[in-house]
């Protein structure tokens, strides 16, 4: 019979934690350390695509049998690439830009699937289409003032305080919270992974 595989989330992230957690997944935490800035690529959605992969096979290193679930969300507006903010001043910026506006959320997933010395790395691409609305300066720095913006690609979290900055959205608010969940529901039967079947997490 064989061996169980790990699930292992290769992100510290607490909306992949989360939404990871809404399906019945038993998986461990164990975060990427790439350095994202040293990747290139011609085009934003090969980019989350690479940076996906990278993080997956990063994780992959210390496991024999075990599949590996990355991710990586840029946001694109007006064909500028806006990531996670350097400080206060850049998520201004970013929002003030994302004002009124629709911009394209992209995530890119990989699972690198490990067995023994096999490895198969599978990846696949989201994106969804955000309307903000058109809001003010102080209205920004209302939002600025809440801290949400740290860490978040475009500068605004939608599951949070943002969505009152959001219009409407096309596509998966999965994939603009930073995972696909539906590409789980893809990829994972495949290796004999039930996510209809009750965790055992507690």
């Amino acid at each position: 019979m064989k061996e169980k595989k790990l699930i292992i989330l290769a992100s510290s992230s607490p909306r992949r934690k989360e939404l990871l957690n809404r399906v019945s997944l038993d998986f461990k935490i164990d975060p990427s350390e790439i350095n994202e800035d040293k990747y290139t690529a011609d085009t934003p959605s090969e980019l989350v695509k690479l940076l996906a992969k990278e993080k997956a096979k990063d994780v992959g290193r210390k496991y024999n049998n075990a599949i590996i679930i990355a991710a990586d969300t840029i946001v694109i507006c007006d064909d500028q690439v806006l990531g996670k903010p350097k400080n206060k001043k850049d998520a201004f910026d970013m929002l003030e830009k994302l004002s009124g506006s629709e911009h394209l959320v992209y995530t890119g997933i990989a699972f690198n699937i490990i067995e023994d010395k096999t490895i198969e790395i599978i990846s696949d691409l989201d994106y969804s289409i955000v309307k903000m609305r058109n809001y003010n300066n102080k209205e920004i720095n209302s939002y600025l003032n809440t801290g949400e913006y740290k860490d978040k690609a475009g500068s605004y979290a939608i599951q949070g305080y943002g969505s009152l900055l959001v219009e409407a959205i096309k596509g998966s608010y999965f994939t603009i919270m930073g995972f696909p969940v539906h590409k789980l529901a893809e990829i994972l039967p495949e290796f004999n992974i039930d996510l209809y079947k009750k965790s055992k997490r507690t």
